[in-house]
């Protein structure tokens, strides 16, 4: 469960071309609010919000089970250049979630799979797998908000990540001297674990803030500004997004949908001048970057997530975009504080 599982390389890899992947969506074209031929929907203007105080988040309930539940984790990634889908992977994960009551969580991998990959990328997802099993185990304290504050476990994790470079990394350092840039990144990431997971958008979006969530609410309310999180398009920068939601009560669940923009006072002159280094020479000067968010949560009516879907679209032009689509499912779920 290491921190770009996002994308399936590490957060801020050596690899400087443009990513392999990056997730996929199939859905009819009236249903995605991104496709140029769909009218628009209505944008939010940010300054007239309502910003209300935010109320306990275990008053309005929302939770991942309270003791402990088993997740599906699906994503799926798609990279197209020049208007043509270049790559596709998907790869599906099994989180066991366990909460104790004083709000302490911890996330158990159960399972990993790559369901789909590149060739030309598999010699490094095989290696990059291998460095995943160092956080098979993250333990985790959460915000009032209940996104993510601390991770506890970080000793053990990097005597874990000592142990799986000597053990299975060695090998590939003596091969190539130029192996160790991978290895130190990785080193950086660890060491810096709680850092890298709060700018990395697959826990941004499972841990997503609850804190000034309520329901129903019907007019969009802003529940965070400025994210931060890292560029699937360009991975040495960061992209800046205000996060926004609607809720209603239908059939018996509680459904969140939640949307995101980038601030109006975001320059993007870092992401520019990265895409017009890197890019401009063969798809040209043009850049009409954007990035959006459109996510539905589900939760049973005593708070529990039960589904998540998300899609998500970054473009640096009409030549040069990624589109991820993640899917939380609740597999099974304590009853009654028994173990599962």
């Amino acid at each position: 469960m290491f921190l770009n599982e996002t994308n399936g390389r590490s957060l801020r890899c050596t690899i400087n071309h443009i990513p392999s992947q990056a997730p996929f969506i199939m859905f009819e074209k009236s249903a995605f609010w991104f496709d140029k031929n769909v009218e628009e929907q209505p944008k939010p203007d940010l300054n007239s919000l309502q910003h209300t105080e935010a109320p306990s988040p275990l008053a309005n309930g929302l939770n991942w089970g309270n003791t402990q539940a088993i997740y599906k984790i699906e994503i799926d990634t798609t990279l197209h250049l020049m208007h043509k889908q270049v790559s596709n992977s998907q790869s599906e994960n099994t989180w066991k979630i366990s909460q104790s009551p004083d709000g302490a969580l911890q996330i158990d991998v159960l399972d990993r799979k790559v369901l789909k990959m590149d060739a030309q990328m598999r010699p490094l997802m095989e290696i990059i797998e291998k460095i995943n099993h160092t956080t098979d185990r993250l333990a985790l304290t959460l915000r009032e908000d209940l996104t993510v504050d601390e991770v506890t476990n970080t000793a053990s994790i990097l005597k874990r990540w000592e142990q799986i470079k000597f053990e299975q990394l060695r090998v590939h350092e003596l091969q190539d001297p130029h192996f160790v840039n991978i290895v130190n990144a990785y080193n950086d990431e660890f060491e810096n674990l709680a850092h890298s997971i709060h700018i990395n958008i697959l826990y941004q979006l499972f841990f997503y803030p609850k804190g000034k969530i309520q329901y129903p609410v019907t007019t969009s309310q802003l529940v965070s500004e400025n994210n931060k999180t890292i560029s699937q398009l360009l991975p040495q920068q960061f992209v800046y997004y205000n996060l926004l939601y609607a809720s209603s009560i239908e059939d018996d669940k509680i459904r969140i949908d939640c949307f995101a923009e980038a601030p109006v006072n975001w320059l993007k002159q870092n992401i520019k001048e990265d895409y017009l280094k890197n890019y401009a020479g063969y798809l040209g000067d043009d850049f009409d970057f954007d990035f959006k968010i459109e996510a539905r949560y589900t939760h049973r009516l005593d708070g529990t997530l039960e589904q998540a879907i998300i899609y998500i679209k970054e473009q640096a032009n009409e030549q040069l975009f990624c589109i991820n689509q993640y899917r939380f499912t609740l597999i099974e779920q304590a009853a009654n504080g028994e173990v599962i």
